[in-house]
């Protein structure tokens, strides 16, 4: 239950971490042709594996989950209301407003009218008073109330439960999830944070419904001061797969956000009711999320025994000292893309623990193929030496991040005020060069040099005739080398 790792194999065709889709691309984008180009590979491959009716089951499966992947979304939520993804030029060339909600930022964003208000929060939604020092793990929300085979969770039943939040350029989506273990401390997947800057992560705390403010109490949103990713985590087998992100001032914790408990060293889980929660799809391959916080209930598996399991339908994957299978033998109920470093907790005495984080897994509730989580017990002291190091540090390291994310919010707007100045100049400067544009036309159509034009009523020249002669030849940084563009003499002073 975003960014995937992707490997095609004959037999099932992905095994990666779980985070959300790639950025999803239209049918006319340039790269729809590489996603038919892949698929039609695929389907090659997997025809010269086995002629098998299961094996064509696979093929069908894997070519529209590559497809579902490499298309971008032409639908977007907002205030409960679904509206139409298209180009943000093209948007805002009818008079409406584009906002970043299609997973291609300003470029393919989501088209609202402009009568649509732009409401940061649902006028039903509150301010809670905060709470100091609150017991981990415990529910303090007690009012009113996909992960794959689950059901909603219950606002304020995991106020634990965070969302990291990528930026790039013009776009930032909610990519993974993590958890909230203390004051200004997050853990979460490794795979998730470990290409991306510190400067480019927010954390969004006290969220429900990614689509529609609905919540009784407003969320709150923090930048990452640093990362800190685990120091053996190894990307190809996923071992060690948990880092943590210290946020960029003190939280004010509340009914909403609470911080979860961490196991003892060492404790084994085997056996137990264990709960996932997350963001992610609800079925392998689709390209969207249902928007609420999801949660199943999974079984903490034997390690040994979950290795039979994937050794049983083919798989090579090991299961190391320092992960965990959750899920079931029959499948049916399991995380999925999107959900990765999203908590697996288990609630004992009125207090809940974290135990793991959502890693990696092949597909999503298949049979014989549980999901594969963090186990957190063999972490406590790593985590116990990184956040210790900064709980006597003062406010001097907080940032201008302010919380429900105003920042954020003014910093979008001037980056969509850049882009379409920029743009403009462009196309007001292309349209005043006629001649280069006129050359560059002859250039692409003969691929010579895009001078055609003679001196008129002369004559063609003799090599070395006229050896002071300096052609003056252009490069432009997008068009390539243009060719001639005017003469030049070579002149030498006696």
């Amino acid at each position: 239950m975003g960014d995937i790792n992707i490997e095609f194999r004959p037999t099932i065709g992905y095994i990666g971490g779980r985070m959300g889709p790639l950025a999803a691309l239209s049918p006319l984008h340039p790269l729809s042709s590489i996603a038919s180009s892949l698929t039609s590979h695929l389907s090659k491959t997997n025809r010269q594996s086995s002629p098998s009716q299961s094996q064509s089951q696979n093929l069908k499966q894997n070519s529209q989950t590559l497809w579902n992947l490499l298309t971008f979304p032409q639908q977007c939520f907002y205030q409960s209301e679904t509206y139409p993804c298209g180009l943000g030029i093209s948007c805002w060339m009818q008079g409406k407003r584009p906002l970043d909600l299609c997973n291609g930022g300003i470029l393919w964003s989501c088209c609202i009218p402009n009568e649509v208000p732009l409401n940061t929060t649902s006028s039903n939604v509150t301010t809670s008073e905060p709470i100091n020092e609150p017991e981990c793990g415990k529910i303090y929300f007690n009012r009113g109330p996909k992960i794959v085979g689950g059901e909603n969770a219950r606002f304020g039943h995991n106020p634990w439960q965070a969302a990291i939040v990528k930026q790039q350029y013009f776009n930032q989506k909610i990519s993974c999830g993590g958890a909230l273990i203390k004051n200004r401390w997050i853990v979460t997947a490794a795979h998730c944070v470990y290409k991306t800057p510190a400067n480019n992560l927010r954390v969004r705390l006290g969220d429900y419904n990614l689509r529609a403010h609905t919540e009784q109490l407003a969320h709150e949103e923090y930048g990452v001061r640093r990362k800190v990713v685990n120091e053996a985590y190894n990307p190809a087998t996923y071992q060690n797969d948990i880092a943590l992100l210290e946020l960029s001032e003190q939280i004010a914790f509340r009914e909403h956000i609470i911080p979860i408990c961490l196991p003892q060293k060492g404790q084994n889980f085997t056996g137990e009711k264990a709960t996932a929660t997350g963001w992610g799809r609800t079925q392998y391959g689709i390209s969207t999320s249902p928007g609420v916080l999801q949660k199943v209930d999974v079984e903490v598996l034997d390690s040994d025994e979950c290795q039979k399991w994937m050794k049983s339908v083919g798989r090579r994957e090991s299961i190391f000292p320092n992960m965990m299978c959750a899920g079931y033998k029959d499948g049916g109920k399991d995380s999925c893309q999107g959900d990765s470093g999203s908590p697996l907790s288990l609630k004992e005495e009125g207090k809940t623990t974290l135990i793991g984080l959502v890693s990696w897994g092949v597909g999503c509730a298949r049979p014989n193929l549980p999901g594969v989580y963090t186990r957190i017990s063999e972490f406590v002291d790593w985590i116990q030496i990184h956040t210790s190091s900064t709980d006597k540090q003062t406010d001097r390291f907080t940032t201008s991040s302010k919380r429900n994310g105003n920042n954020q919010k003014v910093k979008h707007k001037s980056l969509v005020v850049l882009y379409f100045v920029g743009m403009s100049y462009w196309w007001l400067r292309s349209r005043s060069d006629r001649e280069l544009k006129h050359r560059w036309s002859l250039g692409y159509e003969s691929h010579k040099n895009p001078l055609t034009e003679r001196i008129v009523g002369g004559n063609s020249s003799q090599p070395g005739e006229w050896p002071w002669q300096v052609s003056i030849r252009l490069t432009h940084p997008q068009a390539g080398k243009v060719g001639h563009w005017c003469g030049d003499c070579n002149l030498r002073y006696n």
